[in-house]
């Protein structure tokens, strides 16, 4: 197994038997771990492009999920085929159940007033969250002093 070259830092090995191949993943040279083998060095290179995709600063968009209180600025950054992949490290498929907005939404007073908003939920939860501890520690201290009590049985 001897390396051919390294692409787009993805390192391209021939076998014995002169078939190209390359792990795209680990980037080793165990043969039994190949992604993409082919006679032709061009067609391992082409491959390698439609995996690794193309490095774009591409544009910005808003997830918006208010149940579950996420507005999160999501950036372009890679395009593989027709898939879109985020600086987040997610693509258009985990996103193309929902909805995504222009980053120019940011401009308008209705965005600014959502994110009001979810700052204000966001609070609310935290307040909920101490609370929900306190009314724990409090239920706790109430069944050990009840556990002191001893039982009767009423026939």
């Amino acid at each position: 197994m001897n390396l051919v070259k390294e692409y787009k830092g993805v390192k391209i090995f021939v076998s014995p038997e002169g078939e190209f191949y390359c792990d795209t993943i680990a980037n080793s040279n165990d043969y039994k771990k190949k992604n993409f083998s082919s006679s032709k060095l061009q067609s391992i290179e082409k491959a390698i492009d439609n995996f690794k995709g193309e490095e774009i600063d591409g544009n910005s968009y808003y997830d918006i999920l208010p149940h579950i209180n996420c507005l999160k600025k999501l950036k372009v950054v890679r395009k593989v085929g027709s898939r879109l992949f985020f600086n987040d490290g997610t693509d258009t498929s985990f996103h193309s159940k929902r909805q995504l907005y222009p980053a120019s939404i940011e401009e308008k007073q209705e965005f600014k007033d959502l994110q009001k908003l979810l700052e204000e939920l966001n609070e609310n939860q935290e307040e909920i969250s101490r609370i929900s501890v306190i009314d724990r520690k409090l239920r706790e201290r109430a069944n050990e002093i009840i556990r002191k009590f001893s039982k009767v049985t009423v026939n």
